[in-house]
């Protein structure tokens, strides 16, 4: 016996959310004072809602229990003034803390640099690794949007794995790395909230465009399209 509209509606929006649920986090800082977000009036348009401005900076209200051992972190960029006049923006750290201001040690950082492009970092307790890089965000125009995502998975020695996306496509990946990530400190440091993480003005500074709808998954994600 066919199912009645309204209960086939009813369960397609519950398989939607389910869908949906397997984020960690999603921020898409909508709310009046959206949690985290250290000066809320430091907001723009944003896709359909409110966006963090590149002047305000968002940190997790709550713990969030992102592994070294494979993970996701995406969100949506969009340039406030054309590239050319902007300088390098640190869009998104997630690290251990203790470490120098400009450290890149057990971190993953995703930051713009206006002039050579989107850059992925991550680094281990010894290094930092080669950067994975995308020039074509150097191109973008503003009030343009576009998907950004950082993706790892790190199950043994010489097994780390990571990867950059961009808009829906993979422009970088490397394999087979040793990244000698400090695993219990940094999960200690995810369980009791002290986990460094934040987006926008990372450095203290304005910077030159918007974030919107941020995710966070406990696992690698897979986008649409490869190269």
């Amino acid at each position: 016996m066919p199912l009645p509209t309204a209960c086939l509606l009813a369960a397609l929006a519950g398989l939607a959310a389910a869908a949906s649920d397997d984020a960690l986090l999603r921020e898409t800082f909508d709310g009046a004072t959206p949690a985290g977000v250290t000066q809320p009036t430091r907001l723009t348009d944003g896709l359909g809602g409110r966006a963090l401005a590149g002047s305000g900076l968002w940190r997790p209200a709550a713990p969030l229990a992102l592994d070294p051992a494979g993970g996701t972190i995406e969100l949506r960029l969009c340039l406030l003034r054309p590239a050319a006049e902007a300088g390098d923006w640190t869009l998104l750290r997630c690290r251990l803390p203790g470490g120098p201001a400009d450290s890149y040690a057990n971190g993953i950082h995703l930051i713009q640099g206006w002039g050579n492009g989107l850059f992925l970092l991550v680094g281990d307790r010894e290094r930092r690794h080669a950067p994975l890089r995308f020039a074509g965000s150097a191109a973008w125009k503003p009030g343009e949007w576009h998907h950004c995502a950082a993706t790892w998975s790190n199950p043994g020695p010489g097994q780390a794995s990571v990867a950059l996306w961009v808009d829906d496509r993979l422009v970088e990946r490397r394999d087979h790395l040793s990244l000698d990530v400090d695993r219990e400190a940094w999960r200690t440091a995810a369980a009791q909230g002290r986990l460094e993480l934040c987006a926008g003005a990372v450095w203290g500074r304005p910077a030159p465009g918007a974030i919107d709808d941020l995710r966070f998954y406990a696992f690698p994600r897979t986008y649409r399209s490869d190269r």
